[in-house]
């Protein structure tokens, strides 16, 4: 018997920003036939804005393809600042520097407003939420303050307490709104990470260009990705500092806690260390092999994806 693959259907939407400034763009992909589900969103990182990586079309399946296959109805969406959302004007302090543009707190009160606006559109009562690196900070804090309408948590390359500088931190990134990057250079801190044989896969697959096509894809009037600099600032008073964002004993709903074992951004110690302290009675910790920080672009997607599904699948 041939399995059919459902029809998927896509939209667009904005919403409010959590703090006012601006509007935030949220994109939604779900089965024309819709499973019985709680729904899921989907929290990018400190650079890559959500709607340039979650459904980018490698070998013509993204993440939320893949679980919006199963029913789901799956959102993610872009942070104040990064990608087709809004992008807050710096404010400017006397000496001319400028304050750094959407820290863990403003992005927090984005994800709520976030939240909000699904389970209205959704009609549902919770959520379910899948945050990486930066993103699992935002989440796992968002879910350490309860109430919350979270049913359970992924937490996919979560940072955590540092014990080596972050090449990210520089006093320049300090004094400005947003930082520029070049996405052949993000291409290349990716790459740094892969074994040899998995850099030629990638590259004879064209899903690094695939990166860099969608990036601009968001933002066509510029060479380069314009990312906020408030998840550098928070690096440099938190996780460099000895002082966690959040406690993960506050956390109580079921946790995933998923990473690569070639991540060199977070260490799978890292996710270890945060796993060790949850305070959720049912809580799992994944290892996958040969995946870095960005295995949701690499062969080792299929892991990761197959993961997340199976912990999700659980009944409600």
């Amino acid at each position: 018997m041939v399995e059919l693959k459902p029809t998927l259907v896509s939209a667009d939407y904005s919403a409010p920003s959590g703090t006012g400034a601006g509007a935030l763009y949220l994109k939604r992909k779900r089965a024309q036939k819709l499973a019985d589900a709680t729904p899921i969103v989907l929290l990018h990182g400190s650079t890559l804005p959500g709607s340039a990586v979650f459904d980018l079309q490698l070998d013509g399946l993204s993440w939320m393809d893949d679980l919006a296959s199963t029913g789901r109805d799956v959102w993610c969406l872009d942070l104040s600042g990064y990608g087709r959302s809004d992008k807050p004007v710096p404010r400017r302090l006397a000496d001319g520097t400028e304050v750094p543009v959407t820290d863990t707190e403003e992005a927090l009160a984005d994800l709520a407003t976030c939240i909000s606006y699904v389970l209205s559109e959704s009609e549902a009562d919770q959520i379910d939420l899948v945050g990486w690196s930066w993103g699992a900070t935002i989440s796992a804090a968002f879910c350490s303050r309860p109430p919350h309408a979270v049913r359970s948590l992924i937490l996919y390359a979560p940072q955590w307490l540092r014990d080596t500088p972050s090449p990210m931190v520089t006093p320049g990134a300090m004094e400005k709104g947003y930082r520029e990057v070049d996405p052949e250079k993000l291409v290349d801190r990716w790459f740094k990470g892969l074994k040899p044989a998995i850099q030629a896969e990638v590259k004879s697959k064209g899903w690094p260009m695939a990166l860099i096509a969608s990036l601009a894809a968001c933002d066509l009037e510029s060479q380069v990705i314009q990312a906020p600099n408030g998840t550098i600032k928070d690096i440099g008073r938190y996780w460099m500092a000895g002082k966690p964002f959040y406690d993960p004993g506050n956390i109580t709903i079921p946790t995933l806690v998923i990473v690569g074992s070639d991540d060199q951004d977070t260490p799978p110690a890292q996710g270890q260390a945060i796993h060790a302290r949850l305070g959720a009675q049912s809580k799992t910790f994944v290892e996958i092999l040969d995946g870095t920080h960005f295995m949701l672009l690499e062969p080792s997607r299929v892991e990761l994806f197959n993961a997340v599904r199976a912990f999700l699948a659980v009944p409600e």
